[in-house]
């Protein structure tokens, strides 16, 4: 027979384990606004004038000035200068992909947009990274939303965050 410590042992252990898959489920959806990658921030958009394919962040959920982090996996790096870098990403998201077409969409910026093109983009930094980063290391940059033509839309100055 089992004693009744050896039970409440068992018991504690059991409520634990739900406690820990609980919240392994629920701590992703804690994120705020932020995209955890830019497929993830890019689904979360919506298009300026319907049809045309061109992203702006939804009203109402985001304000002027506010962080945007974004934590994505590099699949090629171009260093033209020891001024800068260009680190090319794959959006792979549902909500913009096509299949029959090919997946291209403009994500406006308050300068310029990120052109996806194939499903891949490229996002400028003013350094160099190449000697930190590698083709498949994950890097995580942020930029501040500002106002474009009335609507918020991503800054264009993306920087590394220190993590």
């Amino acid at each position: 027979m089992i004693d009744k410590k050896t039970l409440l042992f068992i018991g504690v252990l059991v409520v634990v384990a739900i406690i820990v898959l609980a919240v392994g489920l629920v701590a992703p959806s804690l994120g705020g606004p932020s995209g955890s990658s830019f497929s993830a921030l890019f689904d979360k958009m919506v298009e300026k004038v319907s049809g045309e394919k061109q992203l702006v962040l939804p009203n109402g959920t985001y304000a002027v000035g506010q962080d945007i982090t974004v934590t994505d996996k590099i699949i090629a790096i171009a260093s033209p200068n020891a001024y800068s870098t260009t680190l090319y990403f794959l959006y792979q998201g549902t909500t913009w992909a096509n299949e029959e077409d090919g997946t291209s969409f403009d994500v406006i910026t308050d300068e310029h947009a990120i052109h996806v093109r194939g499903a891949m983009f490229s996002i400028q930094l003013g350094t160099d990274l190449s000697v930190a980063f590698d083709v498949g290391d994950s890097i995580t940059i942020q930029t501040q939303t500002e106002l474009s033509d009335g609507r918020i839309v991503l800054g264009h100055d993306w920087a590394l965050v220190d993590v």
